[in-house]
């Protein structure tokens, strides 16, 4: 039994795992951009990432390419840290009257690597982290550009209108109020914005549940406290008018691994949802399936 656990929560987790790497491929797609002073004055230097290729350019202040080369590089997470691993570089557009030691180009069977992580459409990476370096590491931040980053729009600087958080979880407004089961008038649950607006809360007895938005993966995720200090994280995704929520990882009070599960909600009309579970019972069938009617209406 302990074993057949173990087995759950390694999976569970390693699929936790090769979900965020894909997310982290993904979001790292396009064009970055960040300010510095070459001979004297500023440049942009700009990524475009594309599966499996990156090309950094070096934009003058006329907005014309004085360097430029492409390598190839991959994408891995260790120990939960995003780590980018280049190799194979080709330099494609190089200044004639470029210092000797800039032009120097590694050998294709190089390979160079850094930490990084992705918030909020912005790019941090420490590069020079070897022990074995003399050189201070550096860090450097990027912000994802839009549009053609020849002639980019400058980064603003003034904060969004809406927060991200409130934005991505509105399509959930609708689980917002106090709902009882059809077959069960004991059978309450309540959905509550806290937060000024950035969070819904589920509270069903003493089991509660945070719905938010992840400003890093950029998803709605889900962040479960049970009842007698259990815990659990999961994710929602849509398929028109029916949410799904998936359980990734969720421990007893011991710490044991419990049965993932995945639970959706129809929204049948503005005042009646239908809750169904899968997951627990070995044959598939649904374990839990209830109608609930909206009690009361909150804003």
């Amino acid at each position: 039994m302990i074993v057949h656990a173990t087995v759950l929560l390694v999976g569970s987790l390693l699929a936790f795992q090769a979900d965020d790497l894909a997310v982290l491929r993904k979001e790292a797609l396009g064009d970055w951009q960040r300010q510095i002073e070459y001979n004297g004055q500023p440049h942009r230097l700009v990524k475009h990432i594309e599966e499996n290729q990156e090309t950094l350019s070096l934009y003058s202040p006329a907005n014309e390419v004085v360097y430029q080369h492409i390598v190839n590089y991959e994408i891995s997470l260790r120990d939960n840290i995003g780590v980018f691993e280049f190799w194979n570089m080709r330099v494609l557009v190089q200044e004639e009257n470029a210092e000797e030691s800039d032009q120097a180009t590694p050998s294709p069977d190089a390979r160079f690597s850094y930490v990084f992580k992705i918030h909020n459409n912005t790019w941090h990476e420490v590069q020079g982290l070897r022990r074995d370096l003399a050189e201070a590491p550096s860090i450097n931040i990027y912000q994802r550009v839009t549009g053609d980053p020849a002639t980019p729009a400058p980064v603003s600087s003034e904060p969004e209108a809406t927060p991200p958080g409130k934005q991505e979880l509105q399509p959930l407004a609708f689980l917002i109020g106090n709902w009882q089961n059809s077959s069960d008038p004991n059978d309450r649950r309540t959905y509550e914005w806290i937060n000024n607006k950035s969070y819904i809360m589920f509270l069903l007895g003493d089991y509660r549940e945070v719905i938010g938005w992840d400003l890093v993966h950029e998803r709605i995720v889900s962040w479960s406290y049970g009842t007698d200090g259990g815990q659990g994280r999961g994710l929602w995704t849509r398929q028109g008018d029916t949410w799904t929520y998936t359980s990734r990882s969720f421990l007893d009070r011991w710490g044991n691994p419990m049965q993932p599960y995945a639970m959706t909600v129809e929204r049948i009309d503005e005042n009646t949802l239908k809750f169904t579970s899968v997951g627990r019972n070995a044959d598939g069938k649904p374990d839990y399936e209830a109608t609930y009617q909206r009690i009361t209406k909150q804003d």
